[in-house]
């Protein structure tokens, strides 16, 4: 005969479970107070260079704004590709129009929402342009609009789904308004 727990008890082994890899996971994120004595290893090159942004947008998903912003201002966009290659925003146009049409919805949800974390990266990067304005900190202003313009280029010439090429020319203009601002 099948012998049913009760109601009572039901929940108490995952509970257990539950808890004790919520202990196990605070100790290793905390190390048990232990201070790292051996390097992190460095991301290889080559996946640095295959996506540039991929850094940058990981860090916004995680909110970490400033963090992001640094991984951006530091960002290669003139080398290799902007995305790692399992994101939908490698795609071209083409690719996404040969995928089966039960597919496609889903990639082009996975599209707007990365997106979305694109222009509010590009959004939080230009304010923080303007705020070095406001200091009349020019130079680094320049940078931060400068390296807007150089990620909306890049992104409007990987040949990217159409959106995303709007998202570009809507950056390049954010950028430019940005230099505008400056004085000469």
């Amino acid at each position: 005969m099948l012998r049913v727990p009760s109601r009572r008890n039901a929940g108490t082994p995952h509970l257990v479970l539950l808890l004790s890899a919520v202990v196990l996971g605070l100790a290793v994120l905390a190390g048990c107070g232990r201070k790292e004595t051996a390097a992190r290893p460095e991301k290889p090159a080559s996946q640095t260079e295959a996506a540039p942004l991929g850094e940058a947008l990981r860090l916004w998903s995680q909110g970490d704004a400033s963090g992001a912003s640094d991984a951006f201002l530091k960002a290669d966009f003139s080398q290799g590709t902007l995305f790692p290659k399992d994101s939908p925003l490698a795609m071209s146009e083409a690719e996404l129009a040969s995928l089966p049409s039960s597919e496609r919805p889903r990639k082009v949800e996975e599209i707007m929402k990365q997106t979305d974390a694109i222009k509010k990266l590009a959004g939080h990067v230009a304010k923080l342009g303007r705020d070095a304005v406001a200091r009349k900190d020019f130079e680094t202003a320049r940078g931060h609009f400068e390296k807007l313009r150089a990620f909306g280029e890049s992104l409007e010439q990987a040949n990217p789904p159409k959106i995303t090429q709007l998202v570009a020319q809507a950056i390049k203009k954010l950028a430019d308004q940005g230099l505008a601002s400056l004085p000469r």
